[in-house]
């Protein structure tokens, strides 16, 4: 069977092409179909269930702290761990390694910001955050090629990771995301958009994203909200149920505040640090920083196969050869 992805066949290059007419937005729909056939066929026949005998032959065990984090996301969908409780072996040179990562992007980022600043007060005018600025990526749109000793990519191929991961998916996973986000304060009223609005992810039905704040987040950082009980087969898994590339994927938000009370609402403000272990095709939001501090995080996506095969593009490469590496961590970054 040719592989139809959801971003990169020739329906979505036509729906691109047409984007904003009546065609194009017909093209897509038949694009979105399409994509829903190839993953269900994926998940059904051609790439999960040889991905599920690959974790039944290698079932690893797991400790105390994998088995909470695991409990927390079949019954919460979501765990949140320190990280130095979750790699109790690591030793303080893991952490310096991550942040001076982080570090080095804060200061990039900074910079850009302040150069930005300079430049429209020079002008005369101040044109606050653009399209897409309420998130700051490392990775940016490109697709780079991470070197081995990359600290990010070490952290997300590690086996005490893919384990927690691969047990709770129930085959071995892919790793299809990894980036730094930095999120700068919002000038005041600034209404919310894209994923800062409750959400479910398109990418899986049961997706895992992992989030390490690498700075102490509280309510005006724009912390990670959840609601408890939305993923697949919850109290609130109905309510704009999951489907691949679903037109529902961000409900109307005032309905959605009539049909989900906020007794279900969480919001994850914890200290730098925190690792958030979260299956985002459950509703969830967040990067609404309203204080005077930025939000910055490394954020981990983990999809089955047949999410890779059908609606998920990565957005790196890895410069990693598969002989240093275990066998669930190679099929991770494999394609």
């Amino acid at each position: 069977m040719p592989a139809v992805h959801w971003k990169t066949s020739p329906l979505a290059r036509r729906s691109k092409e047409l984007k904003g007419t009546p065609l194009g937005a017909s093209i897509e729909q038949m694009n979105r179909f399409a994509a829903r056939q190839s993953y269900r066929v994926h998940e059904e026949v051609l790439s999960n269930p040889e991905s599920r005998r690959k974790l039944a032959e290698h079932r690893p065990a797991l400790d105390g702290k994998q088995q909470e984090v695991i409990g927390g996301l079949e019954e919460k969908g979501l765990s949140i761990v320190p990280l130095s409780e979750f790699f109790p072996d690591a030793d303080g040179e893991l952490w310096a390694k991550l942040r001076a990562r982080g570090d080095d992007f804060i200061e990039r980022v900074e910079a850009e910001r302040a150069k930005r600043a300079a430049k429209e007060a020079k002008k005369g005018r101040k044109k606050g955050l653009g399209k897409g600025d309420y998130i700051m990526r490392l990775l940016g749109k490109e697709v780079p090629t991470l070197p081995a000793d990359d600290p990010w990519l070490q952290l997300g191929i590690s086996d005490h990771m893919l384990d927690v991961v691969n047990s709770y998916f129930g085959l071995w996973s892919k790793l299809t995301y990894v980036d730094l986000w930095y999120t700068p304060p919002a000038a005041p009223g600034v209404e919310r958009v894209s994923s800062q609005r409750w959400h479910r992810d398109y990418n899986d039905e049961r997706l895992v994203k992992v989030f390490i704040y690498l700075t102490d987040v509280d309510e005006d950082t724009g912390p990670l909200e959840f609601v408890l009980g939305s993923t697949p087969n919850g109290e609130y898994g109905n309510v704009w149920p999951w489907r691949p590339v679903s037109n529902d994927l961000y409900p109307p938000q005032d309905e959605f505040d009539r049909q989900i009370p906020r007794s279900a609402h969480v919001t994850l403000t914890a200290p730098e640090g925190s690792m958030i272990f979260c299956n985002t095709s459950g509703f969830h939001r967040g990067g609404y920083a309203t204080g005077d501090r930025p939000r910055v995080m490394a954020v981990y996506n983990y999809s089955s196969p047949a999410s890779l095969a059908a609606l998920t593009l990565r957005n790196f490469d890895a410069d990693v050869s598969g002989d240093g590496l275990s066998e669930q961590a190679a099929f991770a970054l494999a394609d």
